[in-house]
């Protein structure tokens, strides 16, 4: 249960390439929308692409790692680094890696801009 907002939040421990990290799943309405994993021990994500495919290959299977591999980045000067795949979206954000529905891209890449404008951590 998330004590925020009162929904259901989806939360496991995973190990990936000798890092630790959590991985999480928030749905709304019934439709996971966002999935990420928050590695612990690792500053910035975007610096480490074997890691990035390795967790998606780990979670969601060799094509969705493949799917990443053949992704375009998209250009965003901020400190996150986001992807467009033909299956999902992918944005490192410090020391997390979230999975988007692509439906969803243009309003995180509108987030990601806020974001940088105001210098927020999530």
């Amino acid at each position: 249960m998330d004590e925020e907002t009162g929904g259901t939040n989806y939360v496991a421990t995973v190990t990936i390439d000798g890092q630790d990290g959590d991985f999480n799943a928030e749905p709304e309405g019934g439709i996971v929308h966002r999935e990420y994993v928050a590695f612990h021990n690792v500053d910035t994500l975007n610096a480490h692409a074997a890691l990035i495919r390795d967790t998606l290959a780990r979670i969601y299977g060799e094509s969705v790692a493949a799917d990443f591999m053949n992704a375009s980045r998209l250009p965003h000067k901020g400190r996150a680094v986001a992807w467009q795949g033909k299956k999902l979206a992918y944005v490192a954000f410090g020391s997390a890696l979230f999975v988007e529905r692509l439906a969803d891209l243009p309003d995180v890449i509108h987030n990601l801009r806020a974001c940088d404008a105001l210098d927020c951590s999530d």
